[in-house]
């Protein structure tokens, strides 16, 4: 029921916490941004920089509300590597030229960290997710969302000091 994850995110906001909710969906994606929301008009405090983690599928017009509510994005490339066939079967061809949004999120100023998702992912290397960033292949080697890709260096960047941000730890990590 979303109204009552939507108390629960009002409940943490209100204690002070920073909230991260695992989200895959576009739909998911928009009740955690409207949770959000209302926690923060309900009792507003500076930068609680509350997190989306995954976050691989945003309609376009998603980004924006992200950056305008302040919320991070802490997203895992190597899905798109893992899961590629099987995405593509459930969400068809358009739907999965969407996911993942990297460059989108950025162009719009998102912080957007990137991480690995062990152990749900077998790869604990940071270069896996890197490697999924930035040539955003799938297993079979088909690219999905070339436009997206990250350069390297600024898959590095969000590997380390924008989730070193993203966790509020950017003066001592990163």
């Amino acid at each position: 029921e979303s109204n009552s994850f939507k108390q629960a995110v009002r409940t943490l906001h209100a204690a002070g916490h920073q909230i991260s909710v695992h989200c895959i969906g576009d739909a998911a994606t928009d009740l955690v941004l409207d949770a959000y929301e209302e926690a923060m008009n309900a009792h507003p405090r500076s930068d609680p920089r509350h997190r989306l983690e995954h976050c691989l599928l945003t309609k376009p017009e998603s980004a924006q509300r992200i950056k305008d509510l302040g919320v991070v994005i802490s997203t895992q490339p190597a899905f798109l590597r893992v899961g590629g066939a099987g995405w593509r079967a459930i969400l068809g061809d358009a739907r999965m030229e969407r996911l993942c949004m990297t460059r989108e999120w950025m162009d719009a100023g998102i912080p957007v960290a990137l991480s690995s998702d062990a152990p749900t992912i077998p790869w604990y290397s940071p270069q896996v997710s890197m490697a999924g960033a930035i040539d955003r292949k799938t297993f079979s080697g088909q690219i999905v969302g070339a436009d997206q890709a990250m350069t390297i260096h600024e898959a590095l960047r969000a590997y380390t000091l924008v989730a070193a941000y993203a966790s509020h730890n950017a003066d001592t990590r990163g």
